[in-house]
């Protein structure tokens, strides 16, 4: 859902939020469930300013690949790549398409030695540095509810609800979902950590 703090205005936070979701591989009318816009020319138009160029289409996601790549994890490799994905990857609900599966990293040759593990034929993303203090971050996806259960299965989180004995526990690891829900948290003030806030704001 829109978010509550976001005016029908283009502002500056709202279109690098455009770009980023974009370039992070989801569609403009899957980025338009997040802003407080109704078509999807708000999108095409905001990539256009900043020089994005726009894919085909979601096709290019869903190329010929290796979806069943963790439904039974028999090599090292495949161990390999699971525990990268439990600490650097995510998968998130992209709405009447198959789940987005992600690895993003500072290091690039990690994000192609995915692609390639997988065979994915569109390339590496490459996401820009939010100021001086960060580093270019390198993104692999694809689209695939069947890699999206097995991954569930072995203990990558879908942002549902998880249990560990008596314990139960939801967990995010996607950038955008982050923003949010800190935005959510210090909107109206109130008690906190200053050494906790200042390190959250680091981290976005």
């Amino acid at each position: 859902m829109p978010h509550p703090a976001w005016n029908k205005r283009l502002t500056p936070e709202v279109e690098g939020f455009i770009v980023e979701q974009y370039r992070g591989g989801l569609s403009a009318g899957e980025i338009l469930k997040a802003i407080p816009f109704k078509t999807k020319k708000t999108v095409y138009d905001v990539l256009e300013r900043h020089g994005v160029r726009r894919r085909a289409g979601m096709a290019d996601y869903r190329q010929s690949f290796d979806e069943a790549a963790f439904a039974i994890v028999d090599t090292a490799e495949k161990a390999y790549w699971l525990g990268v994905l439990i600490t650097d990857g995510y998968v998130v609900e992209s709405g009447q398409t198959s789940p987005l599966v992600g690895l993003q990293m500072a290091d690039r040759e990690a994000a192609e030695g995915f692609r390639n593990f997988l065979g994915l034929q569109h390339p590496v993303l490459r996401i820009e540095p939010r100021g001086e203090r960060h580093r270019p971050m390198y993104r692999a996806v694809c689209h695939s509810r069947r890699m999206a259960g097995d991954l569930a299965r072995l203990g990558v989180s879908d942002n549902r609800v998880h249990e560990n004995g008596t314990i139960r526990y939801v967990q995010w690891s996607h950038r955008s979902d982050v923003r949010r829900i800190a935005r959510y948290l210090y909107k109206d003030g109130g008690p906190r950590l200053s050494r906790k806030y200042e390190l959250l704001r680091e981290c976005l």
